[in-house]
């Protein structure tokens, strides 16, 4: 009776936490802005990258060869229009400099007399570089030297062609159904997974610390504790706004499905087919799993602290738990089986998205999963347990930052 109790109480702290917050006009922004805001932080690069195109650039060309000019500019000009190449004898390097400096150019390139014999061309600009401008030149010059030593060497056109034509490689994943994907989706699509989980857990265990630092100040705390018990009120408020977190994932999945399904051949859907299979499973488990760990832990910062700025101190070492992953990721990604990832990969903290990274990659085995996931679970009970300790006691203190040495006899005395 005293057991069944105790969970209709905490039930009643979960639906509290769980409609409170879905009922807000917050819910509805944050579900919108977050899958926004992570699709913008792609597409923005590519929308900057296009709008740097439109700015007109003067580009001058001193070439000493006196047969590589005019193909230079050609190729130069192919494809990007904003660029316009002028053609200037100029002697040495003092001369460039000055020009440049004086803006009568933008760039200016001294191509040497000796440039197909190893001589070095040089590429003058004024301000900071545009390393993608950079990276075109670079090419521009190298296929022309290149065709010029072939032409010298007594190839024709189409031989040079021929020989200089680049290999497209297409990389293409191939299911053990037989089906297809695009290597490049799945890559994508396991990057945004990976970011998803991190800014889920990040969010919703800041949530967790907010809830429980909220009712701590404002005093409700003492009216729920005279109807509930803290270990009640503790779990209720863990699983009322993972329970949140759960919905608004539900909503996101079930759009980039929906997407998926009406528009396949587009991003969006080319994404989610290559996320198909235990994508899905396997990123609510480990969300579900990863966020029971950390809003145990960050339940327990919230019963210690008594205002705002204790708070953003004391989470700063969880925050850093979710960040190492973040900082792998670009390696994860592209050596899932390197040592170092697989060994953090189980470690219950890293787990969610390192773990996460190995399944969707295909390095990770079902039972590198299971023995994962049963990690984060004895660490959770550990951490729950901990932090049940510290809410016992800390949930009704206030007044001054608790030391150390108070938080362990807390500890014991619970």
């Amino acid at each position: 009776m005293i057991g069944r109790m105790r969970w209709a109480n905490t039930w009643a702290i979960v639906r509290r936490e769980y409609l409170e917050r879905v009922r807000s006009r917050w819910f509805a922004v944050m579900t919108v802005l977050i899958p926004a805001f992570m699709f913008g932080s792609m597409l923005l690069p590519m929308l900057m990258s296009e709008r740097s195109g439109t700015e007109r650039r003067v580009i001058a060309i001193s070439d000493a060869t006196g047969v590589l000019a005019d193909s230079i500019a050609a190729a130069l000009i192919s494809g990007a229009a904003t660029y316009t190449v002028e053609f200037r004898d100029v002697a040495d390097d003092e001369l460039a400099r000055e020009l440049v400096r004086l803006q009568a150019y933008d760039a200016l390139v001294m191509i040497p007399a000796d440039v197909f014999t190893g001589g070095r061309a040089e590429y003058f600009v004024r301000g900071t570089p545009r390393f993608r401008e950079i990276r075109r030149v670079e090419r521009v010059l190298d296929g022309q030297i290149r065709s010029m030593r072939l032409w010298r060497a007594g190839l024709g056109p189409e031989e040079i062609e021929r020989v200089l034509s680049r290999v497209a490689l297409n990389p293409v994943i191939v299911g053990t159904d037989g089906g297809e994907q695009s290597a490049r989706s799945a890559l994508t699509g396991t990057a945004l997974m990976a970011m998803m989980m991190y800014f889920t857990l990040i969010l919703y265990g800041a949530w967790t610390l907010r809830g429980v630092l909220r009712d701590k100040t404002s005093r409700v705390v003492e009216i729920l504790v005279s109807t509930v018990s803290p270990t009640s009120l503790m779990f209720g408020k863990i699983l009322g706004i993972g329970a949140v977190g759960l919905t608004q994932i539900g909503i996101w999945i079930s759009a980039l499905i929906a997407v998926g399904r009406i528009a396949p051949v587009s991003p969006v859907g080319q994404y989610v087919t290559a996320l198909s299979g235990p994508a899905i499973p396997a990123f609510v488990t480990f969300y579900v799993t990863g966020y029971l760990l950390f809003a145990a832990l960050y339940a327990g910062i919230g019963a210690i602290c008594s205002n705002e700025d204790d708070a953003q101190q004391l989470q700063l070492p969880v925050m850093l738990l979710i960040m190492v992953p973040i900082f792998l990721l670009g390696t994860a990604i592209s050596e899932p089986d390197r040592p170092l990832i697989v060994a953090l990969s189980f470690v219950p903290f890293f787990s969610p998205v390192l773990m996460l990274l190995r399944i969707l990659t295909g390095s990770a085995s079902w039972t590198e999963f299971a023995i994962s996931v049963t990690g984060i679970v004895a660490t959770t009970g550990l951490a729950a347990w901990l932090s049940g300790r510290l809410f016992r006691v800390g949930i009704l203190m206030t007044g001054k930052r608790p030391t150390l040495r108070e938080i362990w006899r807390w500890m014991r005395e619970a």
